[in-house]
């Protein structure tokens, strides 16, 4: 293991190795979220970290960080441990190298207030979560739920059932507190319905909501 810069000495530090960057062919491919990989944005690729999790990412050489949000798998390159968008690799300054030798380390989310919650993102706006262009966008409402207790349940049996990432937004007045679980983003509502008749049978709730710039 490579010695790293005092900034990536965390007690959340997970580990260090090569990382690597997209190719500009994947631009517009589903990632394993089924997102749509965009060189734009933040993102990255790991093997086995959950759907979500933000990692603050340190060039060893040079001590320059970046922080990114895994929604991909891999990279599959044999001695590589992280593959980044460009404009992260840009951040941390090797795209003329093309590798980097990279700390890593969990980068904690004060928004984040259920911390136990399998693959949670918490956060008053979907559209902000996922910095994306919400028109024309879309998602799978899962269900409006009014307990913490709820909340964690479905993270759980999503989790278990459907491997994939739960996002959930807040709404709260003066009486009491709701919370709107959504599955994956899709570009296309042909996608979104596809998806929704895969699992409609156990989840006889569920519905595709379109993304807006309003509060959903």
């Amino acid at each position: 293991m490579w010695a790293f810069s005092a900034s990536a000495q965390t007690e959340d530090f997970l580990e260090s190795g090569v990382a690597s960057f997209y190719h500009d062919k994947f631009i517009g491919r589903k990632t394993a979220n089924g997102e749509r990989f965009s060189q734009k944005q933040y993102t990255c690729a790991h093997k086995n970290l959950p759907f979500g999790t933000r990692l603050r990412v340190t060039n060893i050489k040079n001590g320059k960080s970046v922080i990114v949000t895994v929604n991909d798998r891999g990279p599959f390159t044999k001695g590589r441990v992280i593959d980044l968008s460009k404009r992260a690799a840009t951040e941390l300054d090797f795209v003329r190298e093309g590798l980097a030798k990279v700390a890593i380390a969990l980068e904690s989310n004060e928004e984040d207030t259920l911390q136990d919650l399998p693959y949670l993102v918490l956060n008053d706006s979907i559209r902000n979560l996922y910095c994306i262009d919400p028109k024309g966008s879309f998602s799978i409402k899962m269900g409006d739920l009014n307990s913490e207790r709820q909340l964690k349940e479905m993270a759980e049996q999503i989790n278990h059932e459907l491997d994939r990432e739960v996002m959930v937004q807040m709404i709260s007045d003066a009486k009491d507190t709701s919370y709107l679980v959504f599955v994956g983003i899709f570009y296309k509502e042909d996608e979104a319905k596809d998806f929704l008749e895969s699992i409609e049978n156990y989840y006889p709730k569920a519905e595709v909501t379109e993304l807006t710039t309003a509060s959903l």
